[in-house]
């Protein structure tokens, strides 16, 4: 009759030669394999009573069945916690994931989690925080749009809060979040910029040409770029990597540039959950997030919020074009800001060499969606006119 009297001697040998508190079979499966059932789990029940009286924590690996989760389907009865490994491809992307399905006489989590294995070691995501561990600041952080900062209570965002920017292409989404990381660093506070859309060097460069050098306070660690392609791993690994940077630098801001990018793959509830995880982390560490999403031409009016996120970041602003006379025209609004009085006026916005700028339109009567005459050629040359101030306290 098959026994494990000489796995334990061996076993036992091996423990007090090296004094273990832990021990790992690998694959254990493959010495009961051909075994009649009823031995066998006669022999496992055996084995793991005898680890238990030797006070040895042992971590037991086995090949998962066609019905049970072990080849044998003994494993996860008699274990005290049971761990599932699965390496899933979607969308020609591979994940590995590990749920817990059993833990005995402790709380646990039920979900399945992403996790990579890398030089660092073993990763898993996300972390779950309560609602409790989440300081609410009353502390402000510009936007480094000064005008901006006046529509929001003229003070900026909540130090700590989430910011969403949504609009169309070419709107200046990228110039705005590369204007409030910019004024971040400039009072010597760091900022992880994720850049999914633009390589970094070509950020810099087009950064120069509206007023913002951001090769310096690159140099000087101040701002520090996350690069990569959308299509290179999912979005649960793409924040696993982001997570890695910021435990590594502990920024004050995270600006994710644009977020849409990332929403390749899966049903927009999903989506939706792995983002509010990821903001719920931001919020435990108080690092203020900013995200920028593109908006299709033509859904603002139907669905002006098509990465799903709108209701739950705390500030939401949507910048768009106003075409008058044949030309365009970008506008901002402040859509939300939770916590504090803003503006809901609807301004015109200028991107040049000297920066972004905000001023106040008119609509036309006859018109929903474009400025007046005099309002557009009155404003649109506010930063090259000589009597730009003059003006400004006119349009006030």
């Amino acid at each position: 009759m098959y026994d494990l009297e000489g796995l334990f001697v061996r076993l036992d040998h091996a423990i007090k030669k090296v004094k273990a508190k832990r021990l790992v079979l690998d694959s254990l499966d493959t010495l009961f394999y051909g075994l009649d059932y009823r031995v066998l789990r006669s022999e496992f029940k055996r084995l793991l009573t005898w680890l238990k009286k030797k006070k040895v924590t042992a971590i037991i690996t086995s090949e998962i069945g066609d019905t049970f989760l072990t080849r044998h389907g003994l494993e996860e009865y008699v274990a005290d916690c049971v761990i599932a490994l699965d390496n899933r491809v979607t969308n020609q992307i591979t994940t590995r994931r590990l749920r817990i399905i059993k833990y005995r006489g402790s709380f646990h989590g039920n979900n399945e989690y992403p996790f990579t294995i890398d030089e660092n070691g073993i990763s898993v995501y996300p972390i779950i925080s309560q609602a409790f561990e989440q300081e609410s600041s009353s502390k402000r952080i510009l936007s480094g749009v000064s005008e901006l900062d006046e529509m929001l209570d003229r003070k900026g965002f909540y130090a700590g809060s989430s910011i969403l920017i949504s609009g169309t292409a070419g709107t200046g989404k990228t110039s705005l979040a590369a204007s409030f990381a910019y004024s971040v660093c400039q009072v010597k506070k760091t900022c992880l910029f994720c850049a999914f859309e633009e390589a970094p060097n070509q950020i810099i460069r087009n950064m120069q040409s509206i007023g913002f050098q951001l090769d310096p306070i690159v140099k000087s660690e101040m701002l520090t770029f996350y690069y990569s392609r959308p299509t290179l791993q999912n979005l649960e690994l793409h924040f696993l990597a982001i997570k890695k940077i910021i435990n590594d630098i502990n920024p004050t801001v995270v600006i994710l540039d644009p977020i849409t990018n990332l929403m390749t793959e899966g049903p927009n509830s999903d989506i939706r959950s792995m983002l509010t995880r990821f903001v719920d982390y931001l919020k435990t560490q108080e690092i203020t997030v900013m995200f920028t999403a593109a908006i299709t031409v033509g859904s603002i009016e139907r669905n002006p919020s098509d990465e799903g996120i709108s209701s739950m970041v705390d500030t939401w602003i949507m910048v768009q074009d106003i075409e008058v006379d044949a030309e365009r025209t970008r506008s901002l609004c402040v859509m939300k800001s939770r916590g504090m009085v803003h503006s809901n006026e609807v301004r015109g916005f200028k991107i040049s060499s000297k920066g972004i700028s905000l001023f106040p339109i008119i609509i036309g009567k006859n018109s929903t969606s474009s400025l007046s005459k005099r309002s557009t050629k009155e404003h649109l040359n506010l930063s090259t006119s000589k009597d730009s101030n003059k003006m400004k306290e006119t349009s006030r």
